[in-house]
């Protein structure tokens, strides 16, 4: 009781069977392929728990001990990368921060879940027992990124001069190659977890990085990465580049990000670059030009190791790999793509139905929709 690792030689390639193979100690759970794709977030510090809820996808599934409730959650995948088992980010003490485990590669990975004990004695527990949520390999890694950015920077958050500081933060950022918007969303993150809990001074920090990165992609004068290790130090700010790839573009991952998000799509007689964006917890389809989407991008730069340095926009366009559909269809109940060349906009009932008391709207329909007319209500 209260061991982590597997005891059994060569588990990670083995299909289990609870009933045969559990000798009653702790319960492991392999993650990855052999289980569907269920993949775990861990958080291994306070401030990645509290962060958590501002990055992560909202599921279904989530479990702690008393020391670290809600510590852990799951999500399923379909897309992992096949040669990472787990991507482990560490702080400037060489201490986890946040691991996504993802269970692929040789060496496999698992997770010890409810029903064990930890090595520190206390009981694992469930908080949320229900299915988790599907999402994507991009989804997660850019959360636990965010996330361990942003533990680094509430960790050393100043008591003093916060307005400088998230100054400092917005112009880095935008430097980095985020949005105005996602700065904002951020920085709120951050100071809240940070302990600040003025709502003025708050929006005062936000409004500080969004001006910052406003003034950046303006061709302003700006904060860089100077200015921020004299706020928090050089070997936290070395760790936030190295978890944000400052001055290097993970051009794989910059693929599936932007491959997510748009493609390419015939539109009358023109050919537009359509996004899916969210606007009220709903998606809205946007049509860009291929000049307005190289704008849009053309403050990030990626190297090809056979070219000179390109716009990110520019550089998707060119991809052989780029996201494509011949034409947009409306088929309920079909898959979202089908036959690999159109695009299905049905994206399922907005509400699931369930049973339940509907007296006053079965009045509704039949008094006023109806008119009281018995063949025309059951219609």
């Amino acid at each position: 009781m209260g061991e982590k690792g597997p005891k059994r030689k060569g588990w990670e390639q083995r299909t289990f069977d609870p009933q045969r193979d559990f000798d009653g100690t702790n319960i492991g759970v392999q993650l990855g392929v052999k289980s569907g794709g269920l993949t775990d977030v861990d958080l291994d510090c306070i401030e990645a728990i509290n962060l958590a809820p501002y990055f992560l996808p909202q599921t279904a599934a989530t479990f702690g001990r008393a020391s670290k409730p809600e510590s852990h959650w799951l999500f399923v995948i379909d897309d992992a990368d096949p040669d990472k088992s787990v991507i482990r980010l560490n702080d400037d003490a060489k201490k986890t921060i946040i691991e996504l485990r993802l269970g692929g590669g040789d060496k496999g990975t698992q997770t010890v879940f409810p029903g064990s004990t930890h090595e520190s004695g206390e009981r694992i527990e469930w908080v949320k027992a229900g299915v988790p949520a599907k999402s994507s390999c991009a989804i997660l890694k850019d959360a636990v990124t965010n996330i361990a950015v942003a533990a680094l920077l509430t960790r050393h958050w100043p008591e003093d001069n916060r307005h400088d500081a998230a100054m400092r933060c917005g112009g880095f950022l935008s430097r980095a190659g985020w949005e105005a918007d996602v700065i904002e969303d951020f920085m709120l993150a951050v100071q809240r977890v940070a302990g600040v809990t003025d709502n003025t001074h708050i929006r005062g920090g936000c409004k500080a990085a969004v001006d910052a990165a406003i003034r950046h992609r303006s061709g302003g004068e700006s904060y860089g990465l100077p200015s921020l290790i004299d706020v928090f130090g050089e070997p936290v700010c070395k760790r936030i580049t190295d978890f944000l790839q400052y001055r290097a573009i993970d051009k794989e991952a910059a693929l599936e990000r932007l491959n997510e998000k748009y493609c390419i799509m015939p539109f009358g007689s023109k050919v537009r670059v359509l996004a899916f964006e969210r606007e009220l917890n709903r998606s809205v389809m946007t049509f860009y030009s291929a000049a307005d989407f190289k704008l849009l991008y053309d403050n990030v730069v990626v190297n090809p190791s056979d070219d000179k340095p390109i716009s990110l926009g520019k550089w998707w366009l060119k991809h052989a790999l780029r996201r494509q559909y011949e034409g947009l269809v409306f088929e309920p109940k079909l898959p979202r793509v089908i036959d690999g060349r159109l695009l299905n906009l049905w994206q399922g009932w907005g509400i699931a139905p369930h049973a339940g008391l509907w007296g006053r709207l079965r009045r509704h329909v039949y008094d006023v929709l109806a008119s009281e007319d018995e063949a025309l209500g059951d219609f």
